[in-house]
């Protein structure tokens, strides 16, 4: 079984407000378009990835889709490294991570990230609450590979690291992804709350 775990509130338990203003600042810096660093709170962006929330903000700005899609990728570069700018001054002392996570995972046999977030701020976020090394990189899937978290999921699969050949049918091998709060001391409440999906 693949376990696919979110990033923001699920294994990070912290508010971030960093990749809000490295969005608007990458934002600027791809498009020349400044806007107010809080712009994002316009945006109902809980559960988008990062591309998402960024065309959406440039939607509401006027430009169209022909005008913002060449020019994600570069976005997600220039966010990322604004993203660490903004990390490697920043007091992240409180940052958690959830409850029991670093005792649970390494329990879990086939685990990847699955978020919404650029690989580089995911994953400097797990570095900084001590879970870096339960995730290596070549797993899992991110929000600059797809806008849509259902084709971040199918990504995942594909990974050699993490998807395996089908030895049985779709119903006897079972992929769940990790998305609400979870208390990860008690992994029997968070199964009973992850969403399942037929694994290669």
């Amino acid at each position: 079984m693949l376990v696919l775990f979110d990033v923001d509130k699920t294994l990070f338990m912290t508010s971030d407000p960093l990749m809000g203003r490295a969005t608007t600042d990458a934002i600027e810096a791809v498009w020349g378009i400044p806007l107010p660093r809080d712009a994002i709170r316009s945006v109902n962006h809980p559960g988008q990835t990062a591309t998402r929330i960024t065309r959406e903000l440039l939607r509401a700005d006027g430009l169209t889709d022909d005008e913002i899609t060449p020019l994600l990728d570069k976005w997600c570069v220039e966010a990322s490294s604004r993203y660490l700018e903004l990390l490697a001054d920043a007091d992240t002392s409180q940052w958690a991570a959830a409850e029991g996570a670093a005792e649970v995972l390494p329990q879990i046999e086939h685990r990847a990230l699955l978020t919404g977030n650029p690989e580089p701020v995911a994953r400097a976020r797990m570095e900084r609450i001590g879970l870096a090394e339960l995730f290596p990189a070549g797993q899992g899937a991110f929000g600059c590979e797809a806008e849509e978290r259902a084709d971040l999921i199918a990504i995942a699969r594909r990974r050699p690291e993490t998807g395996r050949p089908r030895t049985r049918s779709p119903s006897a091998t079972r992929l769940r992804t990790f998305r609400a709060p979870e208390r990860l001391a008690s992994r029997s409440s968070a199964s009973a709350r992850a969403s399942r999906m037929p694994m290669p």
